[in-house]
């Protein structure tokens, strides 16, 4: 299809286009019931869809563009103090991980990103970050320095677990679950900003990557609005057992075909 003479999504068939659709909404259901969680789903799923240079950058201008409408409830409920101490570790990293982003190739992004989801989710998956907690409370400033520039890495690179690793530090210093999901909404929405001013800079963000986004637009706020009328009604650590074992399943078939394709570059 085109829009203002600008094609969109021009190399999806139908029955594609209807599952990144899908795809949108119930990622950003999961978003609106959690707080996060949208980026993974996109990104891998994503990728198996389109390219993966497309998926990371559709997935990052769409979370952007839907998490206008976590805005005030992150300003209302949000922990600013936690947010300005790991803000600064974010900055430098997210813009590392743009560069290194751009400079691999198709095979070598859906390599990086099965591999590096893979092993973030199954971390997290089996409470692997929690043996951190003691040095988190014993140096929190520290520690929150160091999650943040691994996070920001991630997040540049892979446009998704941009908060996993700071969300331990984050549940530590707020407890509160509403307190909890506003805070990391509120880090969220300035992570999304720098990394879309780099990604901008960058030359990554052009006029049919935008309207693509504003197609996806009302699904993925619509999955956001649905998921926040959902909080708290689902229970966290049984949804996300299953949510997790699809991600990973997902995940590593991106990092199977990353390495096929370039078994087959070798061959």
């Amino acid at each position: 299809m085109t829009i203002l003479g600008v094609p969109v999504f021009a190399d999806l068939t139908a029955g594609s286009f209807a599952a990144l659709v899908a795809l949108y909404f119930l990622s950003f259901v999961v978003k609106g019931m959690f707080g996060l969680g949208a980026q993974p789903p996109l990104v891998i799923f994503g990728a198996l869809i389109v390219d993966p240079h497309h998926a990371v950058l559709l997935s990052v201008v769409s979370n952007a563009i839907s998490q206008l409408q976590f805005i005030p409830e992150s300003i209302r409920n949000g922990d600013r103090p936690v947010v300005r101490g790991l803000v600064l570790g974010y900055l430098p990293s997210i813009a590392l991980g743009v560069w290194l982003f751009g400079r691999l190739d198709t095979s070598g992004l859906s390599l990086v990103l099965g591999a590096v989801l893979t092993v973030v989710i199954l971390a997290e998956s089996f409470s692997l970050f929690r043996r951190w907690e003691g040095a988190v409370r014993a140096h929190p400033r520290i520690a929150g320095s160091i999650m943040a520039g691994i996070s920001g890495l991630l997040s540049g690179l892979t446009g998704a677990a941009g908060v996993i690793l700071t969300a331990l530090y984050i549940k530590i210093l707020c407890p509160e679950a509403r307190i909890f999901r506003a805070t990391i909404l509120a880090l969220a929405t300035v992570i999304m900003v720098w990394r879309m001013i780099v990604l901008g800079v960058g030359g990554f963000i052009g006029l049919s990557l935008v309207l693509e986004c504003l197609v996806l637009a009302p699904c993925s706020l619509l999955g956001g609005f649905v998921g926040s009328k959902l909080f708290g009604w689902l229970p966290r650590e049984r949804f996300f057992w299953a949510f997790r074992i699809v991600l990973v399943v997902a995940a590593l078939n991106l990092l199977f075909k990353g390495l096929r394709e370039l078994a087959g570059g070798f061959a």
